[in-house]
């Protein structure tokens, strides 16, 4: 059973033809550990986009963890619907957390600053 706090599956951006139409029309911001792939959206939607050159499985899924955790934590810097993709850089093995939360955080701030 999800906690409280758990990521909500209605924030998770699935379907081909959503992830398609953000890789192309989206808009970038790069940072140290990730890049943000981003677009005005009917409702806020996040995915995180892994490649096999994050080495292990275990070790995919735990950056997965990480990122949606860092994601639901400053999901608030964003006060109209996106949709954002997150693309972990794979030269950086494991950052810890508080990394991760500092640099969405950052860029969350950017993103919103665009739009003002």
């Amino acid at each position: 059973m999800a906690g409280r706090n758990s990521f909500p599956r209605a924030l998770s951006l699935k379907g081909r033809a959503e992830t398609d139409r953000l890789f192309r029309e989206g808009k970038r911001i790069s940072g140290k550990y990730c890049t943000l792939i981003w677009e005005v959206g009917d409702s806020l939607k996040f995915g995180v986009f892994l490649s096999k050159g994050h080495r292990k499985a275990a070790d995919r899924n735990r950056l997965k963890r990480l990122y949606r955790e860092a994601i639901r934590l400053n999901k608030h810097l964003l006060p109209w619907p996106v949709n954002v993709g997150v693309l972990p850089n794979a030269k950086v093995i494991q950052p810890a957390f508080a990394e991760i939360n500092a640099e969405l955080s950052r860029i969350f701030k950017l993103i919103a600053a665009q739009q003002e």
